[in-house]
């Protein structure tokens, strides 16, 4: 492993022992001698740091898809990957593949970072604003957008509902999602929407994990 190569594996084990030892911390933590009020921010703060961790996750699986990690191991895909390798459903490991195709940056074949696809929703999970729920609501927004809206009105619309997820519930996302898809194709004679296809998928093949 090169220098540079050691440093960041060093700097990334210092990361996750650091992690470890706050989460020892606050399981033995007394949490009866804080104020209700405390309480109730301690509670935020660590719903904060596990959205936080979702991106955290993207970052992974993107990595490990353009590394092509499942392959050189011996999976068949990368959900056969995560379902071994995390121990989770199928059912799970493809909405986490979902979801960092959607919020991931991902590269070129030359390997320039792209946006995320939903750029605004990536970056209020980043910030801990809001969660895998929030982003199901706005995604599920998204699809249903008819290609026929032109891509400064889809931006637009992923940035107001990216914007009303940071200080509302996945359920105002979706109030607002059928309000906004209603201003957007109000006469229903736009075409196709984007539900059931990989919107952005061909702006890498490593947006197209399964």
């Amino acid at each position: 492993m090169s220098s540079t190569g050691g440093s960041a594996g060093s700097r990334v084990a210092e990361h996750m022992s650091m992690l470890d030892a706050a989460v020892d911390g606050l399981l033995d933590a007394g949490l009866a001698e804080l104020s209700d009020s405390d309480l109730v921010e301690v509670m935020r703060g660590v719903e904060q740091w596990l959205r936080r961790a979702e991106a955290v996750s993207h970052r992974l699986v993107v990595e490990s898809v353009e590394r092509s990690v499942p392959a050189s191991l011996g999976y068949s895909s990368p959900k056969k990957l995560l379902i071994d390798v995390l121990r989770i459903s199928g059912a799970d490991a493809s909405a986490r593949l979902t979801a960092a195709r959607e919020l991931g940056v991902w590269h070129t074949m030359a390997g320039e970072p792209m946006p995320p696809v939903l750029p605004e929703t990536a970056a209020a999970q980043s910030d801990g604003d809001i969660g895998t729920d929030h982003v199901r609501a706005i995604a599920k927004v998204m699809r249903k957008i008819p290609h026929a809206v032109d891509n400064d009105a889809v931006a637009d619309a992923e940035a107001v509902l990216a914007n009303l997820a940071r200080s509302g519930t996945p359920e105002d996302v979706e109030q607002a999602g059928h309000r906004l898809l209603a201003y957007l194709n109000p006469d229903g004679n736009l075409g196709d929407d984007r539900d059931g296809n990989a919107d952005g998928a061909s702006r890498s093949v490593g947006r197209t994990p399964s």
